[in-house]
């Protein structure tokens, strides 16, 4: 390098040097100017000219004071809220915000509604009023659907506090509201809406009771047994169940002693097995099936009601009418005496119409001293006899025959002998008379003549 170039290079950096200090004489002339203000807009301007000047952080602090000083002075909510934009990191930031917060929260205080707390909790969701905020605007809402007092009203506190303090209560203005809807429309079909509606209501049983006794009223007015055994089918456990059932009976019985008639009757009871005018049931068809017999007046229709009514009231009219048409007497029995002095005893069957049995000698006597023989031949005495069977009685001569062959026991030597035995007879006037015959089989010479004998009706 020569003289000449190294003598260019050091005027040059002289002068370079020579600039570089007279800038940074400006700039610290500018800061001793804006500390001499001590105004925010001279910090801001010192900083914004002289960025890379060593006192542009104290500048920036600086102004932070100033302008926090200002809005604090202030205290209102633009203020606050220009420095929060300016400095929203600022040293006093944290301050001013809660500053903001209470001047605020006493806005909402001032105003008392929904919407200004409303409004406070969307700017300052976790601010110190936050969760007084809230209560007072749960207060509010529930004051308001109080004052309404309509299902919309209570809805809408539901819907915005579904946990809320007052669910309890709006819940039971629900259900009174619809209770007393459902009172008002005082129809079934309310009481059931009510009853889908509240599944957990206080009125439920009222409600029930309700539509019991609205079922029950209009089975009454109907009148009939359809309608009642309709409120049966649809309240079974209903009040007037037990009331519903005598009625069903009362109505079916009040039909069936309208009609009169026998099968009316029959039907009742086949119907109502367990009703209450079950024994008239019964008496009305047994005074029936009887005047029947009294209008016909013939032993068969005596005989018939006999057969209907084994037990009815009429029982003794009837066989004594029917007696009175046949001989010998029904189901009576006779006794006498035959020609050789044995005693007799002679069974005639229920209805008149056949002798059942025959009973001679010892068979008739039972124990005690001996009795007289029943039959005496060339060979043997019979000294017992029993004839069984069924000998019907003749309708026009009233005569019968009963025969009956068996073994009869010797009494001198061991061992039996086949006998046949047959006893005719007739009933006349409440007597019987006939004969008795006794053949040995395998000694017909031992046969012995008739014994003649005569009875008289117990």
């Amino acid at each position: 390098m020569t003289r000449g170039t190294r003598s260019v290079l050091g005027s040059g950096l002289a002068v370079l040097l020579v600039c570089l200090g007279l800038w940074l004489a400006r700039a610290e002339v500018d800061w001793a100017w804006a500390s001499y203000q001590d105004t925010s807009e001279a910090y801001r301007a010192h900083a914004e000219a002289w960025p890379e000047s060593r006192h542009v952080g104290d500048a920036l602090a600086r102004q932070d004071t100033r302008d926090w000083e200002r809005a604090s002075l202030s205290n209102t909510l633009p203020a606050l809220r220009a420095y929060l934009d300016i400095h929203p990191r600022g040293a006093f930031a944290a301050d001013a915000r809660l500053v903001v917060d209470e001047l605020r929260w006493q806005e909402a205080q001032a105003a008392g509604t929904i919407a200004e707390l409303e409004r406070y909790l969307q700017e300052h969701p976790t601010g110190l009023h936050a969760p007084t905020a809230r209560l007072q605007s749960e207060d509010l809402h529930w004051a308001e659907a109080r004052a309404h007092g309509t299902l919309a009203g209570y809805y809408r506190y539901l819907g915005f506090y579904p946990g809320g303090r007052y669910v309890t209560e709006a819940t039971r203005g629900i259900d009174e509201l619809r209770w007393e809807h459902a009172r008002a429309s005082g129809t079934a079909a309310a009481y059931e809406a009510y009853l889908q509606e509240q599944l957990g209501g206080a009125h439920r049983e009222e409600a029930r009771a309700a539509i019991d006794q609205l079922a029950w009223e209009s089975a009454r007015a109907a009148g009939t047994v359809e309608s009642a055994e309709r409120y049966l089918l649809e309240q079974a456990n209903g009040r007037f169940a037990g009331e519903a059932q005598r009625w069903i009976d009362d109505l079916r019985w009040q039909a069936a002693a309208s009609a009169g008639s026998i099968e009316a009757f029959e039907t009742y009871l086949r119907i109502q097995p367990d009703g209450q005018y079950v024994g008239e049931a019964r008496d009305r068809i047994d005074e029936t099936h009887w005047q029947a017999a009294r209008d016909v007046a013939t032993p068969g229709a005596y005989q018939q009601y006999l057969r209907q009514h084994p037990d009815g009231r009429h029982r003794e009219d009837a066989r004594s009418a029917y007696a009175s048409f046949r001989t010998p007497i029904p189901g009576a029995t006779y006794t006498g005496t035959t020609s050789t002095g044995s005693q007799l005893r002679l069974n005639v069957n229920g209805d008149g119409t056949s002798v059942t049995s025959m009973e001679l000698g010892v068979a008739a006597a039972g124990p005690g001293p001996p009795a007289p023989t029943v039959a005496v031949t060339r060979c043997y005495t019979v000294n017992s006899l029993v004839l069984n069977g069924h000998a019907a009685i003749g309708d026009e001569d009233h005569a019968f025959t009963l025969t009956q062959r068996g073994s009869m026991g010797l009494l001198a030597d061991p061992g039996t002998i086949e006998v046949e035995a047959e006893a005719r007879g007739t009933f006349v006037d409440g007597q019987a008379r006939g004969t008795l015959e006794v053949r040995f089989v395998d000694a017909p010479d031992c046969d012995g003549g008739p014994v003649s004998w005569t009875a008289q009706a117990l």
